[in-house]
């Protein structure tokens, strides 16, 4: 398994196979893009079902599309700074995910980004 760290206890392996066959699921998925929602689907989640905190996003941005990761736009660096305030490092970064799992595009007229309830509708219907 991906990602189990030596010290991990063997009770909690179910727990993290669980989670990375989901977030292989999940990554996998391309049924906003096949629907004809977004160009191209590229779903982000990023965590271990170690984790004890999870944050949770309305959906991800640009630079998520860009990048892959969870918060790594305007709001991650905030987020960042607020974590590192409280002593968690970027190494401790705790399970982030948002409601939708990819970008939802851009607004009508290109500026700033569709409201994820003009799309999210379609998600749990297709679901």
């Amino acid at each position: 398994m991906a990602g189990v760290r030596p010290d991990t206890p063997p009770a909690q392996w179910g727990r993290l196979d669980r989670l990375e066959r989901l977030h292989r699921r999940i990554r996998a998925c391309t049924r906003c893009a096949d629907a004809g929602y977004i160009p191209f689907a590229r779903p982000v989640v990023a965590g271990s079902a170690l984790d004890r905190i999870a944050i949770v996003g309305q959906a991800p941005g640009a630079m998520e599309l860009t990048t892959g990761m969870p918060f790594s736009g305007r709001s991650g660096v905030i987020l960042r700074r607020w974590l590192a305030g409280a002593g968690i490092g970027e190494d401790e970064l705790p399970y982030r995910t948002a409601i939708t799992k990819c970008f939802p595009g851009k607004a009508i007229g290109g500026v700033g980004e569709l409201e994820v309830g003009d799309r999210l509708g379609h998600a749990f219907t297709a679901a």
